[in-house]
């Protein structure tokens, strides 16, 4: 599982990663992180899937900022 601290940033580009990804940025929204996804917009739907496949509530985490 990748942690960072407190201010650390994470950058990836990640085309097939998302079994690494989905659960990192789960378990920031579930601290209060947050979260901002750089999309293909013709691969949106199909990253929107993903997270909420991943169980991530995609409506609480637009939500919230």
């Amino acid at each position: 599982m990748l942690r960072c601290g407190r201010g650390d940033h994470l950058a990836l580009k990640a085309r097939s990663g998302h079994g690494v990804l989905l659960p990192f940025i789960k378990e920031g929204f579930e601290r209060g992180e947050k979260a901002f996804h750089v999309v293909d917009p013709k691969q949106r739907d199909d990253h929107v899937r993903r997270i909420e496949s991943a169980g991530i509530d995609k409506t609480g985490a637009a939500d919230s900022g």
